[in-house]
């Protein structure tokens, strides 16, 4: 029933978005920014809708280690297509994503993340790949935070071991200075993926970490950035899974 309501929403969005979505291209070619700011907020309600429509019972925790006078690189744990909704909705500040250029193949869909300033990523070329991320640099410099899932996809196995972080990612944070906001995201595999196509009600976990400064890092660990955050980020979950039982 839910997975239905949720086609149904779609649908509708669909219809009802279209117009909305025209405006804000033209607005677009006059004011970037704002057309970009505009389209996230409607995003962020969309978001809410879906989270209630599947059954998604969000609780957010450390939201005091978010930064608010600073752009910074936030990295999730990627477990399913919830993590993007919980995300997009238990943070108050403007934000980008990095995604994958697939999305832009999706009709409708594709045009949305465009008009909320996302960041494609090639994965089939290096060379894009790496004019993405130094894309992503300059905007973090431009006071912009920004979120990428450095696993890459979903982690099908236990929670409390992500994949392993492409070290490109965490270039965005060593090549600009700005600090890492680790996150832990729990319970949405268990909503969908789990037993798709069908959706399963549950609790929703998206826990902010303490920010990781660059600048006070060795350079062993700037060496190895990737898998420091991946680490810290596995003592999250653990914990979260720990409090849970």
């Amino acid at each position: 029933m839910r997975i239905i309501l949720i086609i149904l929403f779609i649908l509708f969005l669909c219809v009802t978005l279209l117009i909305p979505m025209l405006v804000l291209l033209v607005v677009r070619l006059f004011n970037k920014d704002a057309s970009e700011i505009i389209s996230q907020h409607i995003a962020r309600v969309v978001m809410k809708v879906v989270n209630f429509l599947a059954g998604a019972k969000v609780t957010v925790k450390g939201l005091e280690n978010v930064p608010k006078d600073e752009a910074v690189l936030f990295v999730p744990n990627h477990r399913g297509a919830i993590d993007y909704t919980a995300t997009v909705t238990s943070l108050p500040v403007p934000l980008y994503f990095v995604g994958k250029k697939e999305f832009v193949r999706i009709p409708l869909f594709g045009v949305w993340v465009y008009l909320q300033g996302t960041l494609l990523l090639d994965r089939s070329s290096r060379k894009e790949g790496l004019k993405t991320i130094f894309q992503a640099i300059d905007m973090v410099k431009a006071g912009k935070s920004i979120l990428i899932f450095p696993e890459g996809t979903r982690n099908k196995g236990e929670i409390t071991e992500p994949l392993r972080f492409k070290e490109g990612s965490l270039k965005i944070s060593s090549k600009s200075g700005c600090k890492v906001v680790p996150m832990a995201i729990t319970g949405t595999r268990e909503i969908f993926e789990a037993q798709a196509p069908w959706i399963k009600p549950g609790p929703v976990t998206v826990r902010f970490g303490t920010p990781i400064d660059p600048k006070t890092l060795s350079e062993e660990d700037i060496k190895n950035y990737g898998a420091y955050v991946r680490e810290k980020i596995a003592e999250m979950l653990k914990e979260e899974v720990e409090e849970n039982k």
